[in-house]
């Protein structure tokens, strides 16, 4: 029997069941932190006195249902919002999805308030920053997860940054619906064409296990030397017509790294997917274990995830949401930019995304081609939603972006730049915040 046409077609079901049959536009976004002791800016580890699972434990005084494995902590969830826990101890709150960003800034708010006296009675800070800023990362221990132990040894080969990537980053992850499989097209590409624009517009990642990180994107040069297999812009996401069977070949020819048969995860190494599966049609645990398995900078699960934004905090982090609205469920915007994107390729793209990892300087086509960017955002918003979008654009006037403005000021203040990075309670007025018009 032919498995490999049977797993094919049960992977593009997967993609297809999320097709969404509805006007309305949702939105879901994921916010990764970094814990650290308060003056030193060090990692704490999971199992340390006031570590990353007693700060999980004690959210349960405000309400949060913690989960986990084996008898340890590793996840809490509050109403329709999780904290999930990455390989480093960051926390990552995964709010619901929902029409409007007004809801994700309450989801986020409330988790806000929750966790900030906790970080102060066990005398932490939660960085909202692309790279651990201080500690080396043999430094920074794993948390009790049988999977990425696997996936350390495996990535540790693979090249030189999987360890970095797993321990040391934090990014904030954007998700968009698609309506059928001519919009997931359109969407999927846009999305891959635009990687450059969002890494520049959200780069936070200054430092560099303490010091200066010389150049551009520091989280996605790491990110570009985890894995070829499974990071990087996606191959074929840019040619003429990139649809679900493309993906479904995509992840059947590759590694799976850890897989689930039966129930169980199986360390399978190099074996590509289509090898693990050869006697037995997928189901559809399966299908959404193999889907998470692979992390290129645009994936799909039931819905294409935009992954190349460093975390960033209040309110920029609003605006990766903003800036997702106004040019993907705007039709205008994302039509031009579907227009734009049939003179790139794969290569021309991360040629590009090369170039300004390795220079100081960002070319000024790149600038040119963001402030576009933004402008045209802004006027794909509803009027109720240009608020969130506006710090943003402030900050690319002023600055470009987080990591050139921590950048100047780390010379001169060091630690104390990090500051700007803090999570602060989310009604403070700040400089940037989303009610001033100025």
């Amino acid at each position: 029997m032919n498995y490999y046409d049977k797993n094919k077609a049960a992977l593009k079901r997967y993609l297809k069941s999320g097709e969404k049959f509805t006007d309305e536009k949702y939105l879901g976004l994921e916010f990764e932190h970094i814990i650290t002791e308060k003056d030193s800016l060090r990692s704490i580890s999971y199992y340390e006195k006031d570590g990353i699972e007693e700060i999980l434990k004690d959210l349960e005084n405000s309400g949060w249902e913690t989960a986990g494995e084996n008898g340890r902590v590793l996840s809490a969830k509050k109403g329709k919002d999780t904290i999930t826990l990455e390989p480093g101890g960051q926390f990552e709150l995964s709010t619901d999805k929902a029409a409007n960003l007004v809801d994700i800034e309450t989801s986020y708010s409330d988790f806000i308030k929750d966790i900030l006296p906790i970080l102060e009675k066990r005398d932490r800070k939660m960085l909202a920053i692309g790279y651990h800023p201080v500690s080396r990362i043999e430094e920074i221990d794993y948390i009790p997860k049988e999977r990425y132990g696997y996936m350390s040894d495996y990535l540790s080969k693979k090249d030189i940054c999987g360890i970095n990537m797993m321990k040391g980053t934090a990014s904030i992850q954007a998700t968009i619906d698609y309506f059928d499989e001519d919009d997931f097209i359109k969407k999927f590409r846009v999305a891959n064409y635009l990687t450059v624009l969002f890494s520049v517009l959200f780069d936070n990642s200054p430092i560099f296990e303490g010091d200066l990180w010389r150049g551009n994107l520091a989280r996605v040069h790491i990110w570009n030397h985890v894995d070829t297999d499974r990071s990087r812009i996606m191959p074929g996401s840019l040619d003429e017509r990139f649809g679900y069977e493309d993906y479904a070949v995509y992840l059947l020819e590759r590694p799976l790294v850890i897989s689930l048969l039966d129930g169980e995860m199986i360390y399978t190494k190099d074996k590509p997917m289509k090898e693990v599966y050869r006697d037995k049609e997928m189901d559809q645990r399966e299908v959404e274990h193999a889907l998470s398995m692979f992390f290129p900078d645009v994936r799909v699960k039931k819905y294409i995830e935009l992954r190349m934004c460093d975390s960033v905090p209040y309110p920029f982090n609003l605006s990766v949401g903003a800036l997702v609205k106004g040019i993907f469920y705007a039709k205008d915007n994302l039509d031009f930019y579907f227009e734009k994107s049939m003179e790139a390729t794969n290569e021309s793209v991360q040629n590009i995304k090369d170039t300004i990892i390795r220079n100081e300087k960002i070319p000024n086509e790149v600038l040119e081609d963001i402030k576009i960017l933004l402008e045209k955002a802004e006027r794909g918003l509803a009027e109720d939603e240009k608020k969130y979008i506006k710090p943003l654009m402030r900050l690319f006037e002023e600055s470009v972006n987080l990591a050139r403005l921590i950048k100047s000021e780390y010379k001169s203040k060091g630690k104390e730049a990090f500051d700007r990075l803090k999570m602060i309670d989310i009604a403070q007025k700040n400089s940037y915040n989303i009610n001033d018009e100025n």
